[in-house]
């Protein structure tokens, strides 16, 4: 219900601000903060669809190309089969080190477009995959992107300007999101360890974005509900390293990407082995 609710906001602030026929600076800034929410919440439904019916499932997965700005076929591939299994280590396509070492704010801005690079192989051999074996599945990947892209081309034919505020911002937000939320997650983390490999994040981003937060035990349990994500973390923070537990989500953004550009203490150092993880 929760979910369903935040796709209904989505919907309506982005209806509001298209028939208003203005650009509505208010409106465009909360149309950006609830990118962030599209993508969690298109990343719980690769994980957990949030319906029974197959139908539903495929008109949600629909809703979720339109606002995401993809379809998430890739989810399968390069989410499940190769983040979860190697949890940004070494054999990890898209782990954070593999154009450059650090966690500060270029490699931020830059390693969604680093992500594209390194997965587009992936994706292509994903989607050659399909079509040689699965045409069904084909013309669905097909179908998503011709919806996609037919929905953008005809917002910029009706109003260029309305398309940018409305439309295609907030699909390059959620995008943004959805990629850079693998650098904020691991960059310094330990790809070698069992317990440190995730970087977590506490407080209201929690509540207020689907538990996102709690990233070690999304890895450790990835077919558990987000809801039952904290009580998960509660039975692993022990075997964690202290300082991969953010209190605040917005002040390890000011601190590790804006701060730490004009103060050397503010600046991420690499996660320090803690405990004796048994794959260490």
């Amino acid at each position: 219900m929760r979910t369903l609710a935040g796709m209904g906001l989505v919907t309506m602030v982005a209806v509001a601000h298209w028939t208003l026929g203005a650009f509505h600076p208010w409106l465009f800034v909360l149309s950006l903060l609830l990118s962030l929410t599209v993508s969690v919440m298109h990343h719980n439904h690769a994980h957990r669809p949030l319906w029974r019916m197959r139908a539903l499932n495929a008109a949600t997965d629909v809703w979720f190309t339109l606002f995401q700005g993809h379809p998430g076929y890739v989810f399968q591939t390069m989410h499940v089969d190769n983040h979860h299994r190697y949890h940004n280590g070494p054999d990890d396509v898209t782990r954070t080190d593999r154009f450059r070492a650090g966690n500060n704010l270029w490699g931020l801005l830059i390693h969604p477009i680093e992500f594209a690079i390194a997965a587009r192989p992936h994706i292509a051999a994903r989607v050659m995959a399909s079509f040689r074996n699965d045409p069904r599945d084909f013309a669905c990947i097909v179908a998503h992107y011709a919806l996609l892209v037919g929905i953008d081309v005809l917002a910029l034919v009706i109003d260029w300007k309305a398309a940018l505020y409305v439309v295609l911002f907030p699909q390059l937000a959620a995008m943004f999101w959805l990629l850079a939320s693998n650098y904020l997650q691991h960059a310094h983390a330990r790809g070698d360890s069992e317990f440190d490999h995730s970087r977590n994040f506490l407080g209201l981003i929690n509540p207020l974005f689907f538990n996102i937060g709690y990233h070690t035990a999304h890895h450790h349990s990835p077919d558990v509900h987000w809801s039952e994500l904290p009580a998960v973390h509660a039975s692993l923070v022990s075997r964690m390293s202290p300082a991969l537990n953010e209190p605040s989500f917005a002040w390890y953004l000011i601190r590790v990407f804006l701060l730490s550009l004009v103060a050397r203490r503010f600046r991420s150092q690499p996660t320090e082995p803690a405990n004796l993880d048994s794959d260490s």
